[in-house]
């Protein structure tokens, strides 16, 4: 699976930024999560999902606090 954010850049696990990983729960129905720790404004964006045997999944991700100017 890979996940794209922004201009289609492929999401880097080892980033000396650290906090993002992807929680997958296997089973009848494959489910995944991307899970952003200590998430800031740069961190808004596009996000998709390109599993290798299913359509691709796009969701619109906003830092809501950024966004209230906190």
């Amino acid at each position: 699976m890979t996940l794209s954010v922004f201009v289609r850049q492929e999401i880097n696990y080892d980033s000396p930024r650290g906090g993002v990983s992807v929680i997958t729960e296997k089973g009848d129905i494959t489910t995944s999560y991307l899970l952003i720790q200590r998430a800031r404004a740069a961190d808004s964006g596009k996000y998709t999902c390109n599993p290798s045997n299913a359509n691709p999944k796009t969701l619109v991700v906003h830092h809501l606090l950024s966004m209230l100017g906190l």
